[in-house]
C-alpha cells in the first residue's frame, strides 16, 4: 500500500478533530454563531475527506488505482477490475442505513450544499458499539459538537477496523 494514501487518511482525520475541538472551544466564549458554523462545515469537509481517503486506501490495497466518493462507487470500480473488497459491504450498509453515523455524516455534508437537508436528533455512545457491529448499529445525531464528536469517533473506529481487515488481504 502506498503510505501516502494512509497518511492522507490520517491527516484528514486529524484536521477534522482540530475543527471539532475548536468548535467546542467556541462554545465556552461569546463567539459569533457563524464561527461555530465555519468549524462545523470544516469538520464535515475533513471527515468526509477522511472517509473518501479510506475508500482509496481500500482500493489501493486491492491493487486498484482509482478513487471513489462512496462505498457503492468503490464496489463498482472494484468489480470492473474483477476484484472483491469485502469490507465495502459493511460501509455500503452504513451508507444506506439512514440512521447510521456514516449516513448522518454524509447527509450533513450534503446539507452544506443543499440547505433543505435536515439533521436528526438524539445521540448514542460510540463506546457501546462493538467494532464487529459497526455496520449494523444505528444512532441519531443532533447538530451539536457532542454528536459530531461521536461521528468522529465512529469514523476513527471504522478506519481502524478496515485497516485491521486489510492486513488479511
Amino acid at each position: 500500500m502506498r503510505q501516502s494514501v494512509r497518511a492522507r487518511t490520517n491527516q484528514k482525520l486529524y484536521m477534522a478533530r482540530l475543527n471539532l475541538d475548536h468548535w467546542e472551544s467556541l462554545l465556552t466564549r461569546n463567539a459569533l454563531p457563524v464561527e461555530g458554523e465555519a468549524c462545523r462545515e470544516s469538520f464535515l469537509f475533513h471527515a468526509v475527506g477522511g472517509y473518501r481517503s479510506l475508500l482509496a486506501e481500500m482500493l489501493d490495497a486491492a491493487d486498484i488505482d482509482a478513487s471513489a466518493d462512496t462505498a457503492d462507487q468503490a464496489a463498482i470500480v472494484a468489480e470492473k477490475y474483477g476484484k472483491t473488497v469485502a469490507e465495502l459491504s459493511a460501509l455500503l450498509q452504513l451508507e444506506e442505513t439512514q440512521e447510521s453515523w456514516l449516513s448522518a455524516l454524509l447527509m450533513k455534508w450534503d446539507g452544506c450544499w443543499l440547505p433543505s437537508a435536515t439533521g436528526v436528533v438524539e445521540a448514542a455512545s460510540v463506546e457501546s458499539i462493538p467494532l464487529k457491529d459497526l455496520s449494523s448499529h444505528t444512532v441519531k445525531f443532533s447538530d451539536v459538537p457532542e454528536s459530531y464528536r461521536m461521528i468522529y469517533e465512529s469514523l476513527k473506529a471504522m478506519i481502524a477496523w478496515v485497516r485491521s481487515q486489510m492486513v488479511e488481504w
